[in-house]
């Protein structure tokens, strides 16, 4: 861990000299280097007085030409461990015996505009990512890494990105390609008129406490937009699953029909999502049909708004045959004060405070459900 924080520090101190510099232009014959800008930020914090999870040691490099053809950046961080962190909140956090004892992270990105024919550049993207921790059963460790495409030529919107299987993944899917291209009904005058979308994804089934863990599925579909911002969708969608190598037989695909709706009326915003799936093969004679709704009114006031949101069937692994919906039925009411939160107090840069009440009915006919209360505040100053 000692390697990073010295390569980080005289990675600092070469490029602070050339920081003050923002433009630079060497002429070779008659052709000029663009300008180059370049940035250097480097942030070290005591180790007490500073917060429960901010990082000891943090900086950050930047260096791109003026014309935003290429741009790279990098970021390194160095962070406490347990131990350190319940000293930083007098012991309040430290209820059980320390897991974490520190680590770093480095990420990079560089972002390269590509010219074309057309007027829209071709954009693109590369980010890795890497994080150590040391824990009491050893060392831990994750990367990432991913790469995107982005082409927009006037009313045509073509997004590709791609990336490796990650080792540590917070949702049910971990999708390693992720596709779409917009095409607009009328290029003449595509302000305002319908437009087709057609997308498509390569997923990894990630959820452990799912039969489906380490499934794989592929996702293609097209969604016809229209009315004023595209606030209306048709969609049509077919997910294809396979199970692992040596197991049974894949699952074959699934379809799913929805209708989406979205309007906004003064401080009213409504949304609207309804759903027909079709689950399972017709030939095997077992097809499970479904259907899915997820409705919520928003109303936002001077210093508050209210959001009010019913959803039924919403599982986001409807495709597994033989797994049970998740979260059958869903009710929640919230309320949003970041906006009297900042009039009260202007000085907070980040200012967010919200209560919400949620009841979830796992399976139907589940008695009496879950509910919980969940209040949040943070200010950042």
């Amino acid at each position: 861990m000692k390697t990073p924080v010295a390569m980080s520090a005289v990675l600092a101190l070469l490029l602070s000299a050339c920081a003050s510099v923002d433009r630079r232009e060497a002429p070779v014959g008659d052709w000029q280097m663009p300008p180059v800008r370049s940035e250097v930020d480097v942030d070290a914090a005591m180790p007490l007085s500073a917060g429960g999870d901010e990082a000891l040691f943090r900086s950050s490099l930047r260096a791109g030409d003026a014309g935003d053809w290429l741009d790279y950046g990098a970021r390194y961080a160095l962070v406490p461990g347990d131990i350190l962190r319940s000293m930083r909140t007098g012991g309040e956090s430290l209820r059980s015996a320390p897991t974490e004892f520190g680590g770093h992270s480095l990420s990079q990105q560089l972002t390269a505009a590509l010219p074309t024919p057309l007027s829209a550049p071709l954009r693109l993207d590369v980010e890795s990512g890497q994080e150590s921790l040391l824990t009491g059963d050893g060392r831990r460790r994750s990367r990432s890494t991913a790469a995107g495409l982005r082409w927009r030529p006037g009313p045509i919107g073509l997004d590709l990105r791609w990336s490796l299987p990650r080792e540590t993944v917070s949702g049910p899917l971990d999708c390693t390609f992720d596709g779409s291209l917009s095409l607009p009904a009328e290029f003449l005058d595509p302000v305002g008129t319908p437009s087709l979308n057609v997308s498509g994804r390569q997923c990894r089934v990630t959820a452990p406490g799912r039969v489906a863990a380490g499934w794989s599925m592929e996702s293609w579909g097209a969604a016809w937009r229209w009315g004023e911002r595209t606030g209306n969708a048709l969609r049509l969608r077919r997910v294809a699953t396979r199970r692992p190598a040596g197991s049974a037989s894949d699952a074959g695909a699934d379809y799913e029909l929805g209708l989406s709706h979205s309007r906004l009326v003064g401080g009213w915003q409504a949304r609207a999502e309804l759903g027909l799936r079709r689950i399972g093969e017709p030939l095997a004679g077992d097809v499970d049909t479904r259907w899915t709704a997820d409705v919520a009114l928003r109303r936002r006031l001077d210093d508050l708004s209210v959001t009010a949101r019913w959803a039924h069937a919403k599982d986001p692994l409807w495709f597994v045959p033989v797994a049970a919906p998740v979260g059958s039925e869903r009710l929640s009411l919230g309320l949003d004060f970041d906006r009297w939160l900042t009039a009260v107090w202007p000085r907070a840069a980040e200012a967010a405070m919200g209560a919400s009440w949620e009841w979830t009915q796992v399976a139907a006919g589940d008695a009496g459900g879950d509910s919980r209360v969940n209040w949040n505040l943070s200010l950042t100053w």
